[in-house]
This record gives C-alpha cells, structure tokens and sequence, in this order.
C-alpha cells in the first residue's frame, strides 16, 4: 500500500514537473515576436521581409504590398484611350480655325456679290480651260476679297495652276487656308458633284438655286489633314451621297463646316450619311435640323 501511494505521488510529481514550461514558454515565445513584427510592419513595410521567420506572418504582410501595384497597373493599361484619328485642337485653336472659315465664307459672299456666283463662275472668262474646268482653284479666286489683291495680280490666270509661273506661287499661301504643317496644302476644300453648291466640272452655283436654303446647305469644309490639297490646284473632294464622311478623311469627331448663309459651324460626325448628303444638296427638297448635330465648345 505505501509502495502504491508513493508510485502516485511520483507520477503526479512527474506531471506537475512537465506541464509549466509548455504553457510558460508557448505564451512568451508568441507574444515577443508577434508585437515586434505589428510594430515593424506600420512604421516600416519594407522591413517585413526582413524580421525572423515566425509561422506564416511575414510572408502574408510582405505579399499584401505586391499584389496592389499589379492590379492598379492592369487597371491604368485597359483605361487607356485610343488614339484620336486627327490632331486635338485647343479651344484657343478651334475658334482660330473657325474664324479662318468665317473670313473664307465672307470673301466667297463678296465673291458672289460681283459675279452673280460663288467661286469659280463662268463670268470670269479667262480663267477656264479648254476642257472646260478652271485653270486655278476657287480659293485663288477668293484672293483679292481676303486682302490679297497683289498675289492674285501675280497669277498668270489663263495658265493652268502648274505651269512654270504659276508654280512659283505655290509657297505664297495666305494663312487664311493653313491647316496644317505643309506650307503648300490646305484642308479647305468644297464637296463637289450632281446637285452641289460646286457641280462636276468645279463651277459654283448661283444663291438663287440654293432651293434648300442657304441655312441648310454647305459650301465647304475643312476636311481631314489626309485629304489636303495644293491650294492652288483646282482639286477638292466628290461627293458620296451614300457616304459623305468617306470623301473627307480623318476630321475626328466633329466637321467643320460653311454654310450657304455665311454661318460655319461644327457638326458632329455621328449625323447621318443621309441628312449629311442632304447638306451638300442645293434642290434635294430635304430638311435637316442642324441644332439635332451641332456641336457646340
């Protein structure tokens, strides 16, 4: 009996000998490093990576950093816009650009106001070829009504625009019709074909035929900078009744246009091909409310 009491007592003694230092030592070896690294991480989360190794805690805040640049770098990429198809223009630039076809249309009208038609008339004798086409461009017409009567004294208007003389004035350009970096182009052109303000063969019409009204048709337009042309060259864009924007290369998202009244305006390039080539008619018998594709800046 006394060697089985004391068997129990050495077992109980054995156990109340083991069992503190899990406990004790569990709770210190957790609490140090576990504070040391909180401490680290929110003065310092580069320094993560750093500290000893202690179960899976350094890796989770050493991987939390990495993940967010990534997804805000995927973010940034698939936001990014497209290209624009033309040159963005600053406010500043597009009331330039406007009011360089403001004069235009105002010198076209004066144009008119002599000879009873808009830029090239028939009334102007000498400057028709053979083939019956105009030997230079209406834009040199325009010349004495923009405040350059002595360039157009210096154009030998019975030769064509690339006859040796003629060719030398190329360069002379006025900047009323710069539209980009080429000092010879211009992006201001008329839209000619059956039933425009400038038939097939390059004449203009006469007001009285602009049945449509003259609020309601286009005389020209500032085309797109891949559809520019010599200024003096008589060549401008045909017109596609199924397609109008198709003729005037990349304008962006908004066309500049002159209309028959002297008004110019932008309109936006989501109009209708239909309504558009109702525009560039003269007697189409059509009406298209401009306000519905007026773009306003």
């Amino acid at each position: 009996m006394r060697a089985f009491g004391s068997l129990v007592l050495l077992v109980l003694a054995a156990c109340f000998g083991c069992k503190p230092p899990a406990p004790v030592a569990a709770p210190a070896a957790a609490d140090g490093p576990q504070v040391s690294a909180e401490t680290a991480t929110s003065a310092n989360p580069a320094t993560t990576a750093n500290l000893p190794a202690n179960g899976n805690a350094p890796a989770t805040t050493s991987s939390a950093p990495s993940a967010a640049p990534a997804t805000n770098v995927n973010s940034a990429t698939s936001a990014a816009p497209p290209m624009p198809v033309a040159p963005a223009l600053t406010p500043t630039q597009e009331r330039e650009a406007l009011n360089r076809l403001k004069d235009i249309v105002i010198a076209m009208h004066t144009y008119h106001d002599v000879f009873r038609e808009f830029p090239p008339s028939k009334r102007q004798k000498d400057i028709w070829g053979p083939d019956g086409k105009p030997h230079l461009s209406w834009r040199v017409m325009l010349l004495p009504y923009l405040d350059q009567p002595n360039l157009f004294k210096q154009f030998h208007l019975n030769e064509p625009w690339d006859s040796e003389h003629n060719l030398k004035l190329l360069d002379e350009m006025p900047e009323v019709y710069k539209t980009g970096d080429d000092p010879q182009k211009t992006s201001v052109v008329a839209v000619y074909g059956p039933g425009a303000a400038m038939d097939e063969n390059g004449k203009g019409s006469e007001m009285r035929k602009i049945k449509d009204g003259t609020s309601n048709t286009i005389l020209f337009v500032k085309a797109g900078p891949d559809k520019a042309v010599l200024w003096t060259k008589p060549e401008d864009v045909p017109l596609v009744p199924t397609d109008p924007l198709s003729a005037l290369g990349n304008v962006g998202d908004t066309l500049a246009v002159a209309l028959g009244d002297g008004a110019v305006k932008r309109l936006s390039t989501t109009i209708p091909p239909d309504k558009l080539a109702a525009l560039f008619t003269i007697n189409g018998e059509e009406y298209v409310k401009l306000s519905d594709f007026e773009v306003r800046r």
